[in-house]
């Protein structure tokens, strides 16, 4: 209980402090509207530390209704007033975006701790006298605890979601590439788990058994890194971004294979009359829904060693004006 009252408390004292800066930004602004407008008469508020928010859970006690931001307090009535055993819609009344479901979950912590600790407060009071009453506060301290039950484990996976999210990195695939590479044979039906491994590894930034594509002062794959497994998988990748990957080969190197330096240097010549679109491409958000699906199919069709899927897949999207993608 200790640890979550402090989360709590630290992630509600982060979102509260935020608020409060733009409001005062907001307020002076307003405030100073003339003095804006002619940028030679404007005055420049003294520069001051910002105020240390209040500590929100001290000795147990938590943040009033009254102090949370009034564009809060309309998703909190409605996490007060919905039933313990409906807790499973509480999506619907979180707010749309991302960015303030973990602080609210916080709210609703902090709201219904604070609500715990008023009923145990009066129930020691003495001002209950019948046992209608006292079974009434029984059953509505259950029903809040359940609900802290519900929230914590939401605010657990929040938080696992959130530190997946902030290391993932952008997987971009080039279709007219890969579909050169002969990912439906026999042999890479079988290391598919493999190659998915690989894949996985550039997003989540592990980047398996990493390498450098280049022989002594041998320059031609431009510094390329390539992704391994001991089986002879390999999945060839340039950074284009700070956090995007482009993958321009999947291949399986036999041991004494000796021509797959030419072909890595071929295939890196045609990556290099793509890159540049590529990166420009990064900032065109129909691309990158586009492409995002075409990553999260193509890694189901791995998944599924479904070799035709794979195949269809990328012949389906190559070229400038993809058809649309195919999950079937």
């Amino acid at each position: 209980m200790e640890n979550l009252n402090k989360l709590v408390q630290e992630k509600l004292a982060e979102m509260i402090a935020k608020e409060i800066v733009v409001r005062k930004n907001l307020q002076y602004l307003n405030n100073n509207k003339k003095n804006l407008q002619n940028p030679a008469q404007r005055e420049f508020p003294p520069k001051k530390q910002p105020k240390q928010v209040p500590e929100l859970l001290p000795q147990g006690d938590v943040i009033t209704q009254e102090e949370v931001i009034p564009e809060m307090q309309s998703y909190i009535r409605a996490y007060l007033t919905m039933p313990a055993e409906n807790m499973e819609e509480i999506n619907k009344i979180l707010p749309p975006t991302s960015s303030r479901y973990f602080p609210m979950i916080c709210c609703f912590i902090a709201q219904t701790l604070k609500e715990i600790k008023e009923i145990t407060e009066y129930r020691r009071s003495g001002y209950i006298t019948t046992k209608e009453d006292l079974d009434l506060i029984i059953s509505d301290k259950k029903e809040l605890q359940k609900k802290l039950e519900y929230l914590r484990s939401l605010l657990s996976d929040a938080e696992e979601k959130e530190q997946e999210e902030q290391q993932k990195n952008i997987v971009i695939l080039i279709p007219d590439l890969l579909a050169k590479d002969n990912l439906t044979s026999k042999r890479a039906k079988e290391l598919y788990p493999e190659i998915l491994k690989l894949i996985h590894s550039i997003e989540n930034g592990t980047f398996y058994r990493m390498r450098r594509l280049c022989k002594g002062n041998d320059n031609s794959m431009n510094g390329a890194p390539e992704v391994r497994t001991v089986s002879g998988v390999r999945i060839a990748y340039k950074q284009i971004g700070p956090n995007a990957y482009a993958i321009f080969a999947i291949f399986i190197k036999a041991k004494k294979d000796m021509r797959h330096h030419d072909f890595l240097v071929n295939r890196m010549r045609e990556y290099e009359e793509r890159a540049q679109q590529l990166k420009e491409d990064l900032t065109d958000e129909q691309f990158m829904k586009q492409q995002q699906e075409l990553f999260n199919i193509f890694c189901e069709k791995l998944a599924a060693k479904d070799s035709d899927g794979i195949n269809k897949l990328l012949l389906a999207t190559k070229g400038s004006n993809p058809k649309k993608l195919v999950r079937k």
